[in-house]
């Protein structure tokens, strides 16, 4: 395996950035059992073999509206890679199911694997933050209070990734005259974050062992958290979907100071995602995730 804890590969363009992230960061969660889960360092070609000319001119035609939603966006870094990036050959993208004209599910990915088989691949990127000192998945809750790992894979492991089961289903790959997957797996992607006054905490069940930790913190705490120790850092604001790829610039002018930051926190009530950045010679490099959130999380709260 090759994971890298953060993808800092300078360029200008922050899909490149991103694409390079999907194929080079450890799963969210490892292998549980009945389900595997997609290793994408072994399935995707290297971040060195992307053809940055043929990426650019293929951004240009993503439609806004899906590159302004997180799991759209990364479903189309998906789609890129599986097309140009690996030997599998997709077969077909989100085809949706139903059951008396309601819908039971949509089958994410469906691909032709080098081997000859078709496998279904459930596609996720979450950011979870620890709420108790457990590793169970119901204590990992979203930054708006209104998601949680236990309800996300328990969606996925028990109704999403057994879609192929439905009669419905495989009557729908039918007319499609695409075969019924043989493989079911999971492609999930996405950084856990844990309190940071709490360093004993265990880190969430089966979380892969590569996965980077983020810190999470409340505001009040985290502007004191910002006198003592962030004078010398640079933080930058990531806004939803830019919550992926590290960061990495060749100055600090489209970064805040801590002091900058501490205006932008005041009154602040609303979950946010920053990255913390410290100068490295001529650069400036990510060292920290954080989300900052407000003092009633985790019940629910809006975000940026």
């Amino acid at each position: 395996m090759r994971y890298k804890t953060w993808v800092t590969v300078e360029s200008s363009c922050s899909e490149l950035l991103d694409l390079k992230w999907v194929l080079s960061s450890p799963p969210l969660l490892q292998a549980q059992s009945g389900h595997d889960v997609i290793d994408t360092t072994a399935v995707f070609e290297s971040p060195e073999s992307i053809d940055e000319a043929h990426f650019k001119n293929w951004c240009e035609g993503l439609e806004p509206r899906r590159r302004i939603r997180l799991g759209l966006y990364f479903e189309d870094l998906i789609l890129y890679a599986i097309q140009h990036l690996s030997a599998y050959q997709l077969l077909a993208h989100d085809i949706q199911v139903f059951k008396d004209a309601q819908t039971i599910g949509a089958f994410d990915f469906i691909v032709r694997a080098p081997d000859g088989e078709t496998e279904h691949w459930e596609a996720a990127i979450k950011f979870f933050l620890q709420s108790e000192p457990t590793d169970g998945w119901a204590a990992w809750i979203g930054p708006n209070g209104r998601d949680s790992l236990h309800r996300k894979m328990t969606k996925m492991l028990g109704r999403q990734i057994h879609l192929s089961d439905h009669l419905e289903a495989q009557s729908t790959l039918a007319e499609l005259k695409i075969p019924t997957p043989t493989r079911k797996r999971i492609l999930s992607k996405g950084i856990l974050f844990q309190p940071h006054f709490e360093r004993g905490w265990p880190i969430a069940q089966a979380a892969h062992p590569a996965q980077p930790k983020g810190r999470w913190m409340r505001v009040i705490p985290f502007l004191s958290y910002l006198d003592e120790f962030g004078q010398d850092s640079f933080w930058k604001l990531r806004l939803r979907p830019d919550w992926m790829a590290c960061v990495q610039a060749q100055s600090s002018d489209q970064l805040y100071t801590t002091a900058q930051l501490k205006g932008v926190l005041h009154g602040h009530t609303r979950a946010i995602m920053l990255s913390e950045i410290h100068p490295d010679g001529c650069e400036f490099h990510e060292v920290h995730r954080w989300f900052v959130l407000a003092e009633t999380w985790p019940h629910p709260q809006l975000e940026h």
